[in-house]
């Protein structure tokens, strides 16, 4: 997040789509969890970076918005 000079959440968004999604998404499919505790792991990194994008708000908030 050091790298981002802007904090709004439209550039922030966009920045997410374009870095954690397609590797969130290459990888479920070749991992294809089945497990909670492997599908949690997957969705702490998605929720780790909402977080720092919108602390304010609450996580399906921050999923709506992205």
């Amino acid at each position: 997040m050091k790298c981002f000079v802007s904090r709004d959440p439209t550039i922030l968004s966009k920045a997410f789509c374009v870095f954690v999604r397609p590797i969130l998404e290459f990888y479920s499919v070749i991992w294809n969890p089945g497990f909670k505790v492997d599908i949690d792991k997957i969705e702490s990194v998605q929720k780790r970076f909402t977080r720092a994008c919108l602390p304010h708000l609450a996580y399906a908030e921050r999923l709506a918005q992205t």
